[in-house]
C-alpha cells in the first residue's frame, strides 16, 4: 500500500487530468484506510509505552523498598541489639550489601 504523500499526490493529478469519479473516489479510499491503519499502529505504540512505564514504576518502587530495608539493617546493626544479633549468627553484615545490590 502506498503512503499517504504519495495518494494524495494520485489524487492531485487524477483531478488535474480530469479523472474519473471511481478513480478519485477509489484514491479516497486508499488514503482513508492508510490513515486508519496509522491511527492503529500509533494506539499500539502507546499501549505499548503505558505497560513500559508501568514495569519501570514498579521496578522503581521496588528498588526503593529494597534501598529501605538495606538502610534499616545497617542502622539495626550499628546498634547494641544488632551487633547482638551479628554475633549470634541472626544478621549478617553480606545481607545488607546483598539488599542493596
Amino acid at each position: 500500500m502506498a503512503s499517504i504523500a504519495e495518494l494524495k499526490k494520485q489524487l492531485k493529478l487524477a483531478e488535474q487530468i480530469k479523472d474519473n469519479s471511481k478513480e478519485i473516489k477509489k484514491i479516497e479510499e486508499q488514503i482513508s484506510a492508510q490513515m486508519n491503519k496509522n491511527a492503529a499502529a500509533a494506539k499500539a505504540r502507546a499501549e505499548k509505552e503505558k505497560e513500559i512505564l508501568s514495569f519501570k514504576k514498579s521496578i522503581l518502587k521496588e528498588e526503593k523498598a529494597s534501598n529501605s530495608l538495606a538502610k534499616d539493617l545497617n542502622k539495626l546493626l550499628g546498634t547494641q541489639k544488632g551487633k547482638l544479633l551479628e554475633s549470634l549468627g541472626v544478621l549478617d553484615k553480606s545481607n545488607a550489601k546483598a539488599l542493596q545490590n
